[in-house]
């Protein structure tokens, strides 16, 4: 079939929830997001996807990646099979 992959833009959390994107007056070129009940996307998990594989992820998250590896702890150990 050749190669295969899905491409997600979204934001990746550990739990879905509403989140507003924010940024530094001090660093215009740092944005972040932070959890805001009126925000103006929701956040996904990696395991809500429900994959049919997980070969591998480019995550670029910039000290969010502990709640991003939480959000796919179930798709993790389904499909990454460490030792051999």
């Amino acid at each position: 079939k050749g190669n295969q992959y899905k491409l997600i833009d979204d934001a990746v959390s550990d739990e879905v929830k509403p989140y507003s994107v924010c940024s530094d007056n001090n660093n215009i070129g740092m944005a972040y997001i932070e959890p805001n009940k009126n925000g103006i996307f929701k956040t996904i998990t990696i395991d809500s996807l429900k994959l049919d594989c997980f070969d591998f992820a480019k995550i670029d998250v910039e000290g969010f990646e502990l709640n991003v590896l939480r959000g796919a702890e179930k798709t993790i150990d389904k499909f990454w099979v460490l030792g051999e």
